[in-house]
């Protein structure tokens, strides 16, 4: 495979998703559908965000009822690691997520989902990780994000694997967590922008690209991916 944004090299050992609002074969900049590089799933959304051309393409979530969501047609269990290119608000509610997996209209009580936002403290800098069963001290992981990441376009990256979460923004790691739990992204989850794990929130914020890769991406991959596309954003 080559490099899919403007041939810039992305890491593409493991790669099996990948969208971007800037690659026209993903996107072709009208129309409601958002498609997977990789795989070729189509975007199953009702509720469609604003596409804005700036940057080379990217989608604004209005925080009300717009997401993006993609069935998966593999199952990929254990070591993931998910990777987006988001504007997140200085500002936000409880428990919005930036990205999930999850199954429509069921609870958030679901091993192997994964859900990635802000948590539920009153501090707007404060975020978390979980993975399957809400509540549980050793699949969520609270940690606080500088501002220098939010209103501003950022590469943020979640490794999930057995034993251990990692959280990186814009190629520095901000959180390296003792416990973790193994996860699935099977052919009855989703993949969702802007959308907690069972259907019942929605983020206010923008979204150009995601990927997901079926290893653990080491600290240099994570650079490569960073400076293929920052002259993009920053």
């Amino acid at each position: 495979m080559g490099g899919f944004a403007n041939n810039a090299p992305i890491v593409t050992d493991g790669l099996v998703f990948y969208v971007d609002a800037g690659n026209s074969k993903s996107y072709p900049g009208s129309g409601n559908t958002w498609t997977d590089l990789i795989g070729g799933n189509a975007n199953l959304s009702s509720n469609y965000p604003t596409y804005n051309s700036s940057n080379g393409g990217y989608f604004s979530y209005d925080g009300t009822n717009d997401s993006h969501d993609w069935s998966a047609n593999q199952t990929y269990t254990g070591t993931l690691t998910y990777s987006m290119w988001a504007k997140w608000p200085s500002t936000s509610s409880a428990y919005k997520a930036m990205f999930t997996t999850g199954i429509d209209g069921l609870s958030a009580n679901e091993a192997g989902a994964i859900q990635f936002g802000r948590s539920s403290s009153s501090s707007n800098d404060s975020f978390y990780v979980s993975v399957g069963t809400d509540g549980a001290s050793n699949l969520t992981h609270s940690f606080t994000v500088s501002s220098s990441y939010l209103n501003k376009w950022t590469n943020w990256v979640v490794v999930v694997k057995s034993g251990n979460y990692k959280v990186y923004a814009d190629g520095n790691l901000l959180l390296d967590s003792a416990s973790g739990n193994a996860s699935t992204f099977s052919s009855t989850y989703k993949f969702k922008i802007a959308e907690n794990r069972n259907d019942s929130a929605w983020s206010e914020m923008d979204a150009a690209c995601a990927m997901i890769h079926t290893k653990e991406l080491s600290s240099a991959e994570i650079t490569q991916n960073y400076n293929a596309l920052k002259n993009r954003f920053v």
